[in-house]
């Protein structure tokens, strides 16, 4: 029995104060079937979130260093319009596809040394080495991106906009959904 008819089925039993028949007990037991189903599906919906929760949380505790703040800090996440998320991504797609562009073309990050803590707290003789060194780095950046074409720069960082990311995040979304169905 679908659940329409079953809950007709129970509201007519109920409202004109019948005695309850072998169809009204399958009718319950399809309402009751639907109810389980649907529970069923919000937990496998709940955990899917749940894995994606801890994820986060543990990354966000890595970086902060604190659970508690971590915990603060991904609730406000995802507290936030859902909007304001896709575009940051977008901004954040941009600039990494800017950054590819850039070091594709010899570009080089004049101040990412990738140095060690220790390594980092060097004499002042050390860091006046690698001012020297970052000076250097920024004159042959300039060079370089005196001949890079604006355009194709432009082209490069404009590849992502927000209608294109939103429907790549949807399809994603909905490929793991699938997924983990699966």
């Amino acid at each position: 029995m679908i659940l329409k008819e079953a809950l007709n089925r129970l509201k007519y039993t109920i409202g004109n104060e019948n005695k309850p028949n072998k169809t009204d007990k399958i009718a319950l037991n399809s309402v009751l079937n639907f109810v389980n189903l649907s529970n069923e599906k919000a937990i496998q919906e709940n955990l899917l979130f749940a894995k994606l929760y801890v994820l986060v949380l543990n990354e966000f505790s890595n970086n902060y260093q604190n659970i508690d703040f971590a915990n603060k800090q991904l609730n406000k996440e995802l507290s936030k319009d859902i909007v304001v998320s896709i575009q940051k991504l977008t901004s954040d797609l941009k600039q990494i596809q800017l950054h590819n562009f850039l070091k594709s073309k010899g570009i080089k990050d004049s101040w990412n040394d990738n140095l060690s803590l220790i390594d980092a707290i060097e004499t002042s003789r050390k860091k006046e080495i690698k001012i020297i060194e970052n000076k250097e780095t920024i004159f042959k950046n300039n060079e370089i991106l005196n001949k890079i074409n604006i355009e194709e720069m432009l082209s490069e960082y404009d590849y992502f906009d927000f209608d294109s990311v939103l429907a790549n995040v949807n399809f994603s979304i909905n490929q793991s959904i699938q997924n983990y169905k699966n």
